[in-house]
């Protein structure tokens, strides 16, 4: 409820890892980095008014600008739209500043720590199930380093960032403590031997470290990490260990062998590594029930994904939006699941999804080693120590990802398993050939007869009726592109009066066209936007001009563009403009039709249009019209190339 005793809209608010804002059942990513930092300030210390001085330092990281109340006030109304309907309510305006209203169970952290004050009750009555059960939630709701996709934080911010971090610590070490108290010491040792090594001065680690090797029978292992501690001590701090850690050191001088432990099941006996073993996820999506044509295609990518290889086989499916990478990819894996008996596992990275940050690698790592079987407090929150410990559980398997959406290369990279049995066939509208050795195939639209078939099984329409000069045009002016040609589908099966050739005399206009492509949650423009406000909102150089470009390329409406032409309308020099149209065709939103000449698809032009005609209302009329665009790459283009 809100303060007015109005209901609100559901809201998950997530902070111990990349920062997150989800809305029902959609999740919505924040817009540009201070917007974020404004958020985070504010779930630090939610239902509490913080002054428009802290927030501004927690933004501008603590050298606020002179304007820094007016901004605020724009970065503040952004965020009361991203918080829904609600977002007056939710984030109010109070003396001396703003008060954000965040209710139980939307604030992972506020989860995390009540998970740790039940966990701390239970360590107090010696309840070491209830410890483990409590800390391994508490540690399942990290994603990753806390705020780590707002780059660099204030001076309050950076001071949450390390509490969170020293809890998150502290839940390990009583999760571990629990583990060792109940006998489950065996799967305990690579985790704790990272602990160590990451915290080298944490005598904890140390200590839990010594008791899982001496009790796994590995005594001079268990009295080699007390003197490597010591040695550490002793030369960067001119001290000897604790008396906790000592005692655990002559404990394990004193005992010759392995010290008595809770008899256990053979179950929870059994090694980690062997309980991960028998996990076999399959997690492979259905297939769209329309999926048509790409038989070629299908068969390329099997064989791809099964021919004999050192390594493990990678296959990337690239396309513009809306082209069915994501439709293919499901096929083809359906196809293959009998060729991968240990496992299939399916991850969205997130990389092309409305109103979402792409998954950080660290992230889909968690989310793949917990498929395979990994506790939460066992898996490693550094990337590369992630990574390996995919590599090491899926070595000798034969296993299929499925890494749906990538955002780039990077992304992508430390998924890779490096087993010969194991393949994994990657979505993006990126051609990601920064990936080493991987097949390639980039969709383009699907052939008329395939095209025609489609809309006709995804109607339920007569075959006489898609046999019409009118239903070959429809499909032609969805240009073929599976995503509209649903759409289309889906507008004829719900509405059995409307005619094909009715729905062709509304698509006809090219202004008008991305209107009559919308149906339900399916949209052409929405899925072109994604793209857009990515290039708009990383933060590199090169994509905030590429989206000036499509922006300024819409003003103009040429058939198609080279460098000199870009150069003039970014006012830049020729090869500058190359690197950006080379970058549009990299993210899709332009195609290479000749050498050093660039064309737009069809939908991506009537796109590109809307862009123009909108950012022309913003600016208002005049004998010269000012683009707004990302960065500082605003320049005034004359009235008269504006699209009429």
């Amino acid at each position: 409820m809100t303060r007015d005793g109005e209901a609100a809209t559901a809201l998950r608010f997530a902070i111990l890892g990349p920062l997150e804002l989800r809305q029902e059942t959609t999740a919505t990513a924040f817009q540009g980095a201070r917007t974020g930092a404004l958020l985070a300030a504010l779930l630090v210390e939610p239902n509490r008014p913080l002054s428009v001085h802290r927030l501004a330092s927690a933004v501008w990281d603590g050298a606020a600008p002179a304007s820094a109340a007016s901004s605020l006030a724009n970065h503040v109304a952004r965020l009361r739209r991203l918080l829904g309907p609600d977002g007056r309510t939710r984030l109010r305006t109070v003396p001396p500043g703003y008060e954000l209203t965040v209710g139980p169970g939307e604030l992972d952290a506020a989860e995390f720590s009540g998970e740790l004050r039940q966990a701390r009750a239970a360590r107090l009555k010696g309840d070491w199930q209830q410890v483990a059960d409590r800390t391994g939630a508490a540690l399942g709701l990290w994603r990753g380093t806390p705020l780590s996709n707002l780059g660099p934080l204030g001076p309050d911010l950076r001071a949450e960032v390390h509490r969170l971090g020293e809890a998150r610590l502290e839940a390990l070490e009583w999760y571990h403590e629990a583990e060792l108290e109940l006998g489950r010491h065996q799967g305990l040792v690579s985790g704790l031997t990272r602990l160590a090594h990451e915290h080298p001065l944490r005598e904890t680690f140390h200590g839990q470290l010594m008791r899982a090797l001496h009790r796994s029978g590995l005594r001079a292992e268990a009295l080699a990490a007390y003197q490597g501690l010591r040695s550490a001590l002793v030369d960067q701090l001119g001290i000897d260990p604790g008396p906790a850690l000592q005692r655990i050191h002559q404990e394990v001088l004193q005992t010759g062998g392995t010290v008595p432990r809770p008899r256990r099941s053979a179950a929870a006996e059994a090694p980690a590594e062997s309980r991960h073993s028998r996990t076999r996820p399959s997690q492979i999506p259905p297939c769209p029930s329309h999926f048509t044509g790409r038989e070629s295609e299908v068969a390329g990518l099997c064989a791809a994904l099964t021919t004999p290889a050192e390594q493990g086989r990678v296959a990337v499916v690239s396309g513009m939006a809306g082209a069915g990478k994501t439709a293919l990819a499901l096929r083809t894996a359906q196809l293959l699941q009998e060729q991968f008996p240990d496992g299939q596992l399916y991850v969205n990275l997130l990389g092309s999804t409305t109103g979402r940050w792409p998954l950080h690698p660290a992230q889909a790592l968690a989310a793949l080693l917990h498929d395979l079987g990994h506790p939460p407090g066992r898996i490693p929150e550094d990337v590369d120590a992630a990574a390996a410990l995919l590599r090491s559980t899926l070595v000798e398997r034969r296993a299929l990802l499925v890494l749906d959406s990538a955002a780039c290369a990077a992304q992508v990279r430390p998924l890779l398993p490096s087993g010969p049995g194991c393949a994994v066939l990657v979505t993006s509208r990126l051609s990601l050939t920064a990936l080493d050795s991987a097949a390639k195939l980039r969709l383009g639209p699907l052939p008329l007869p395939d095209a025609l078939d489609l809309v006709g099984r995804a109607s339920g329409r007569a075959h006489g009726e898609l046999d019409s000069p009118a239903a070959a045009r429809l499909v032609e002016l969805c240009t073929r592109l599976p995503l509209a040609l649903r759409i289309a589908a889906a507008r004829l099966a719900a509405r059995r009066a409307l005619g094909i050739t009715a729905l062709v005399e509304e698509l006809t206009l090219l202004d008008q066209r991305l209107d009559g492509l919308e149906h339900d949650d399916l949209s052409v423009r929405q899925s072109l936007r994604v793209t857009y406000d990515w290039l708009c909102e990383n933060g590199r150089p090169l994509d905030n001009a590429a989206a000036a470009a499509l922006l300024r390329m819409g003003s103009v409406d040429l058939p198609a563009y080279t460098a000199p032409a870009v150069a003039r309308l970014l006012d830049t020099d020729d090869n500058h403009a190359d690197r950006v149209l080379n970058r549009l065709a990299e993210v899709a939103l332009a195609e290479e039709c000749g050498r050093g000449r660039y064309t737009t698809h069809e939908l991506v032009r009537a796109f590109a249009r809307e862009l123009a005609r909108e950012r022309a209302a913003v600016a208002g009329a005049g004998s010269s019209t000012v683009l707004a665009v990302p960065g500082a790459l605003a320049a005034t283009v004359p009235a008269g190339v504006i699209a009429r």
